[in-house]
This record gives structure tokens, sequence and C-alpha cells, in this order.
């Protein structure tokens, strides 16, 4: 049952000068749907109030007994080599091509307690992880008309492995880069975003699902 709510757009606060024109200075109300439409169906019948982005598939069930050895011990030496870096909030990105990034920064919990003058509050590992690939990659630096259709995405195919649990926002921003998978060793049972708190990355309404691994000796 999709049930259904009204959706108030304000442009304009009474007493206030329009914001753009006198066209845009009314209130219009409408009914929409009361959630978000979990299947196709619901969505049909939820778009006929309001326009709504269908609902992507769910991901697939992706097992560790799927994982050859030679997985495995690949990813035994990219854990030593983020536990080499002797950073309690490093994180570190893999290219398909075996190409290795390193970041470290603000963790992603925590840090105002310790640090009575951080940086900026975006400034978690995994997001300048992100930041740092995407500044090379063809999707920021080459003009679409340009771009190759193989050109990969951000962080297409990348592996990323942290010493914390990425926060909400963090695997949020994963999902728009396109990674492929995430290992992380400490959980984060206060902002987890990848098992802690939420399943940020198993989302049925999201359109890009990467696959998490916790990690433990």
């Amino acid at each position: 049952n999709m049930g259904t709510g009204v959706l108030e757009v304000v442009v304009e606060r009474a007493g206030e000068e329009p914001l753009v024109s006198d066209v845009f200075t009314k209130v219009r109300r409408a009914t929409v749907c009361g959630g978000f439409p979990e299947t196709p169906e619901v969505w049909k019948e939820a778009a006929k109030l309001w326009p709504l982005s269908k609902p992507a598939n769910p991901p697939k069930e992706f097992l560790v007994e799927n994982l050859t050895e030679e997985d495995l011990a690949g990813i035994r030496r990219n854990v030593d080599l983020l536990k080499s870096l002797d950073d309690p909030h490093a994180v570190i990105g893999i290219s398909p091509s075996g190409e290795v990034t390193r970041v470290t920064g603000m963790p992603a919990s925590g840090y105002r307690t310790l640090h009575p003058t951080p940086p900026h509050p975006m400034s978690h590992p995994t997001y300048n992880l992100t930041t740092a690939i995407s500044a090379t990659s063809p999707a920021l630096t080459t003009p679409a008309r340009k771009r190759e259709r193989t050109d990969q995405y951000l962080l297409t195919d990348y592996d990323l492995y942290a010493m914390e649990e990425p926060c909400v926002m963090c695997c949020m921003g994963l999902v728009h880069s396109r990674v492929g998978r995430v290992f992380y060793l400490t959980r984060n049972t206060v902002f987890g975003g990848a098992g802690g708190v939420h399943s940020i990355h198993e989302d049925p309404r999201l359109n890009h699902h990467y696959h998490v691994y916790h990690y433990r000796d």
C-alpha cells in the first residue's frame, strides 16, 4: 500500500519580495505518493500522481564463497598494505589495472571530541579518496562529446579498502562514483553506511549497488 500524501511547493514567504517574478509566487498543492514505490507495480500507480524514477533492480546475491583463492590472496595483500600505513583512518583505492591511491583524513566518527579545530567537516578519508581519484577520471576531465564509451565512470570497478567502515554520506558518494567493492576492518556502529547502521550498498531503490566485506583477522 503506497498511501498518499500532500506536497506543498513553497517558493516565497509571506511578506517578502518575489524570488524571481510574479509567476513564481504561488503555492501549488498536489497529491503525491506517501512513500517511495518499492516495486514496478506500485511505481506505475504512484507515477500517475507525481513523476517518479523507476525503482532499480535489487542487488544480486554475492557470497564470499564465490571468491577464488587468487581473489582471497589479493585481498589479504591489500589489507596488509592498508595496515602498513599505520593510520587508524587510512583508505586505499585499487584501480582495475592495479594502481593504488592512498589517502588519510578526518575519521568517520568522533573527530570533534578528539580535535577541537577539525578540518572541513566533509573531509572523511573515503570522501577524500573519491575526490582524488575522480580528479583524473575521464568522466570529469574529458568533455562528454569526446569520451569513449569504454571510459570508466569515476570509481568503476575500483576496490576500496578502509580501516573504518565509511559513514552514510561516504557510502552514498560511493554509489554515485560506481565503486565495485568495499572492504573495511572496523565496523562503525554510530554512522556506518555499509552494514554498521545502514546498508546503503544494497538499497533496492538506488541505481547502483556494490559489494561490501567486513574483513576480520
